[in-house]
């Protein structure tokens, strides 16, 4: 019985000393939708303001969704983005996918954690625990 005892407290340590990385891996992948530089959940004149006038240093993108308003993927926010925001608006043939949900593939965490249970010990990623003492 100790030992259950014991090893129920250290599983709850451990996932105490995760719990964060433990949200965040189960939780689903964020979906941004490519074009929204304002992050309404929509695609309008707006965002291609928004992009003219973080573009003129009047206004700034928020860093949520700069990845967004950068349609093209060439790393930087340009006229060009602005630019077939515009053309999609107006239903006009572009490479791009704007209006579409891209996912954001930094929020999954890249290492999950190894747990093993031999015995009386616990092992979390080459750490081990003796439930023992």
């Amino acid at each position: 019985m100790k030992f259950v005892v014991r090893l129920i407290g250290i599983v709850l340590v451990i996932s105490l000393a995760f719990h964060s990385f433990a949200i965040t891996s189960f939780c689903a992948t964020e979906q941004y939708l490519l074009g929204d530089a304002d992050g309404d959940g929509m695609i309008m004149i707006v965002d291609c303001t928004l992009i003219q006038r973080d573009i003129a240093g009047l206004a700034e993108i928020h860093v949520n969704n700069r990845r967004v308003a950068d349609v093209d993927s060439d790393g930087e926010i340009c006229i060009l983005d602005a630019t077939a925001i515009q053309r999609y608006l107006a239903e006009m043939k572009d490479n791009y996918p704007i209006g579409e949900y891209i996912s954001d593939s930094s929020s999954t965490p890249s290492h999950l954690p190894t747990v093993s249970v031999n015995g009386k010990t616990i092992t979390v990623d080459n750490v081990t625990f003796d439930t023992a003492h």
